[in-house]
């Protein structure tokens, strides 16, 4: 857990290294965090997009669905989430 709890940053930094330690349930945890503090929407689309990939990965789709939704509610035009979109709808078949 961060030291500075309301610090988006912090969370957003601790995602990414557990993202790239293949700790995926962790990195998500602490995207949902940084998502919830930040007021900046480019890092609330990382977030979200990178949780829905690893949430993929993970085969939770539903929640996978979820960030994709949310990150194209920030911005509809955002192709890693239009692509991300179009993935779950296939695997949902």
């Amino acid at each position: 857990m961060c030291a500075w709890t309301k610090q988006s940053n912090c969370h957003y930094w601790i995602a990414q290294i557990l993202f790239r330690r293949n700790q995926l349930q962790e990195a998500v945890q602490e995207c949902r965090v940084a998502v919830a503090l930040t007021d900046r929407p480019h890092m609330a689309l990382t977030c979200l997009n990178n949780s829905a990939e690893a949430l993929l990965e993970l085969g939770e789709y539903d929640a996978a669905e979820k960030a994709v939704a949310d990150a194209l509610a920030i911005d509809p035009n955002n192709r890693i989430a239009l692509r991300l979109s179009d993935q779950i709808s296939s695997l949902k078949k």
